[in-house]
C-alpha cells in the first residue's frame, strides 16, 4: 500500500492529475509485466506452484510441488480413457 501512494505522488509530480486518474492502472499493468516477463519467463516459475498450509498446532508451512501441463502422460503410466487404449 505504502509502495501506492509514492507511485502516485511521483506520477502525479510528473504529469499533474492525468497522472493522478491513471497511477493505479499503470501500476497494475505494471506489476502484470513484471510478472509475467520476470518471474514466469526469466526464472522459469510457472510450471511451480506454493501453497501455503497450517498444521494442527497452527504452524504455517510452505510445499512446493511442479504443476505438469494437462495432455502429458508421464512414461509408464496408464492411458487416461478406456478408449485410448484401443486406438
Amino acid at each position: 500500500m505504502g509502495g501506492l501512494l509514492v507511485f502516485q505522488l511521483l506520477i502525479t509530480i510528473a504529469f499533474g492529475a492525468l497522472g493522478l486518474l491513471l497511477t493505479v492502472p499503470l501500476l497494475a499493468t505494471l506489476i502484470v509485466l513484471i510478472r509475467e516477463i520476470y518471474s514466469y519467463d526469466l526464472l522459469s516459475l510457472r510450471s511451480i506452484s506454493i501453497e501455503l498450509s497450517t498444521n494442527s498446532k497452527g504452524d504455517l508451512s510452505l510445499s512446493e510441488s511442479t504443476i505438469v501441463a494437462a495432455g502429458i502422460e508421464n512414461e509408464g503410466s496408464a492411458p487416461s480413457s478406456p478408449n485410448s487404449a484401443l486406438a
